[in-house]
């Protein structure tokens, strides 16, 4: 397991922007949710809730942290 950082092109903004309705996600988390589902994630790493109503899997970061 490891950390990435994914820069977004253009196309990958339009595309956020056109899920936003679809999806009931501001831009932000459209944006999240369509990367997560392009680059094929398992979870999104987050306290936002709001991807609970997704079908992509939400983990909060204190279920990584090594006792």
């Amino acid at each position: 397991m490891g950390l990435s950082v994914y820069e977004t092109s253009l196309e990958d903004e339009m595309a956020a922007s056109m899920l936003m309705d679809k999806i009931k996600l501001d831009f932000d988390d459209a944006l999240q949710y369509y990367l997560a589902k392009k680059l094929g994630v398992e979870a999104i790493v987050s306290y936002d809730r709001h991807f609970d109503k997704t079908d992509i899997k939400r983990m909060e970061p204190s279920e990584f942290i090594l006792v």
